[in-house]
Order: structure tokens, then sequence, then C-alpha cells
């Protein structure tokens, strides 16, 4: 698993340190709903991108309760895009990290 923490600003970025308190989260690989806790360091009203194939069906059974929950707890402004398929689509093989930023 690989951890990206990046900033974006008019302003000059003149030091390194992770972010604790994120605006945006994506995560690529839908398995990681149920290993690791996504929403932690997403600020309240913050926007999470999930990365899936599945139906709004499918999604709703397949989100673990505790990641519903912080969603609604946290006014999460929830996405899904199947990065995946636009990927192919657009010639990129399996490479989605600019599809996902």
């Amino acid at each position: 698993m690989t951890i990206s923490h990046l900033r974006y600003g008019n302003d000059t970025i003149h030091s390194e340190y992770l972010i604790t308190k994120a605006d945006y989260v994506a995560c690529h690989t839908p398995a990681y709903v149920h290993r690791y806790s996504l929403l932690e360091d997403l600020k309240t009203q913050g926007i999470f991108v999930l990365n899936t194939p599945w139906t709004a069906e499918q999604l709703m059974r397949a989100l673990p309760t505790a990641l519903k929950r912080d969603l609604a707890r946290k006014q999460i402004q929830f996405y899904t895009i199947n990065a995946m398929e636009l990927a192919q689509r657009y010639g990129l093989g399996r490479h989605i990290n600019k599809i996902m930023e």
C-alpha cells in the first residue's frame, strides 16, 4: 500500500510533512475499505473518492457499517469512480493515479 501526501497551493511549499487533516482522500483499491481506517485523517466535509466497479446496490452491501457511519458523521462528500475502466478506455493500462488525483 502507498500513501501519498500531496499538497497544492499558489505559494511555494518550503518544507515536507505528512498531512494530518486532509481535504481529499482517494482509495484506489476497493478491498481497502475493509482493511484500513480511510477517513481518519479526512476533515469534516472533506471529499472521499473510491475507485470501484461496484454498482450503487453492491456498494451499499459492501461498505462496512463503520465507514458509512463516519461518512455521515463527518458529512463527507462521497464519490465513486471506475478508474480502471477509464484508464483502459484512454490507453493508460493499469495506471489510474492521474484519474484518481
